[in-house]
């Protein structure tokens, strides 16, 4: 029975044999004759990369300084006829109403202090100003008594009130008030914390009893 098997599968071995043999032949003569067509079809195909080095320069054309045209110069005419802001009327009110400051024991106003409250009174008498009412506190440094700073406050303050009063505004539009020493803007018994704190302050507000009543003066 061994026999008859090995006879039938004989046959089969042997057709096997013959297609490997003649398979590793093929591979032969593909390496031998024809050895780097055979290897190019085996490998991938090459990626191109494009380097800098390779890509076409731009060209770049220089004229001649006569053929450069340059923007003209603006004149000093120009210059000046140039539009400036102007300044809002919060800035203005801002800046006539900076505080009054004061030597040390002193209430009279110097004359650019006088000059500063006299726009301030040319302000406050413009059309569109009319309801504008001014509140002024007068304070001292902490040299000195309770009462004696007080009173100088007052005189301070009283000063400034006089002042506006002589360029045109109406008593009825001005109230002033004295802290003394009580409301110090800086603290501390430096020279420049006294000289900052003698002063008055000029608190501009609308009045609105005016508006309903009419304009005044």
């Amino acid at each position: 029975m061994i026999a008859t098997y090995l006879s039938r599968m004989l046959p089969v071995i042997k057709l096997l044999w013959m297609s490997f043999f003649f398979a590793g032949c093929v591979d032969h003569l593909a390496l031998n004759k024809y050895p780097h067509s055979y290897q190019k079809s085996q490998q991938e195909e090459p990626k191109i990369v494009i380097k800098p080095d390779n890509l076409p320069l731009k060209r770049i054309v220089e004229l001649p300084e006569e053929q450069i045209e340059t923007p003209p110069a603006m004149s000093e005419d120009a210059t000046e006829a140039a539009p400036q802001r102007l300044p809002t009327r919060a800035e203005i009110i801002a800046a006539l109403s900076r505080p009054i400051f004061f030597d040390l024991d002193v209430y009279q106003l110097s004359v650019e202090q006088q000059e500063q409250l006299t726009k301030l009174a040319t302000f406050l008498k413009e059309p569109k100003n009319v309801n504008l009412k001014i509140r002024i506190e007068g304070h001292c440094d902490d040299r000195g008594t309770r009462e004696y700073n007080f009173a100088l406050g007052a005189r301070r303050a009283s000063s400034v009130m006089q002042m506006l009063e002589s360029a045109g505004i109406k008593e009825t539009r001005m109230q002033s008030i004295s802290y003394g020493k009580e409301r110090p803007a800086y603290l501390g018994g430096s020279e420049t914390s006294r000289a900052q704190n003698r002063r008055a302050d000029l608190l501009i507000r609308p009045d609105f009893q005016s508006a309903l009543t009419g304009p005044s003066s």
